[in-house]
């Protein structure tokens, strides 16, 4: 094998390497490619719980050496489920409640005398309700749009097409399967993607 390369044109010849422009293009992709991206997989978080009752169920992790219990009870924490009208404000829950672990680690308000669920998916060590997100939900199409011009003037300022083709992808491609992808899901997949194998 050679490390000698024939060219036929010297503007064939481009070595992103410099300091310049090796800081122009990571910017580029932390500040232009990354922005409005979603890393995850997969959900919603929403703050429900009081920081006195995080602070009370931090207490008894650390007592039971992270040891979750299989159930405890907020007793500062005021929900909208439980808005008195006469009182005009939210209530605490009532004492015949509890919060139940589940399946997947986090807690269910249960009312104890009917077995009726209150409120799921409750993570009690950050006080967030944890809601999934549908991986059906369709396209955010300004997301994508914005992907695709940042793509787009990646190749016009960092070759970023050449980039990717050393790695084995073929930009156009990718561009044709974001503009095809019907999910959200789809959608940051094929993102995620291309930022590992460019980062």
């Amino acid at each position: 094998m050679s490390d000698n390369y024939g060219v036929f044109e010297p503007e064939q010849v481009y070595i992103l390497g410099g300091a310049e422009d090796t800081e122009g293009f990571r910017n580029f992709v932390q500040t232009r490619l990354s922005k409005g991206v979603n890393y995850g997989p997969t959900e919603e978080r929403v703050k429900l719980i009081s920081d006195e009752d995080i602070s009370r169920f931090k207490a008894y992790m650390e007592k039971s050496k992270g040891m979750k219990p299989k159930e405890f009870f907020t007793s500062d924490t005021r929900f909208s489920i439980f808005y008195n009208p006469e009182a005009g404000r939210r209530e605490t829950a009532p004492q015949y409640t509890k919060w139940l672990l589940n399946a997947e680690g986090y807690y269910d308000l249960i009312d104890q005398i009917t077995g009726e669920m209150y409120i799921a998916d409750v993570d009690l060590e950050t006080g967030e309700k944890v809601t999934k997100i549908d991986p059906n939900k369709p396209v955010n199409n300004s997301q994508r749009d914005a992907f695709i011009k940042s793509l787009k003037d990646g190749i016009e300022e960092y070759r970023l097409d050449e980039v990717l083709a050393v790695k084995g992808y073929d930009i156009q491609e990718i561009i044709s399967n974001l503009e095809a992808a019907k999910t959200q899901q789809e959608l940051d997949n094929i993102i995620n993607k291309v930022l590992k194998n460019i980062c």
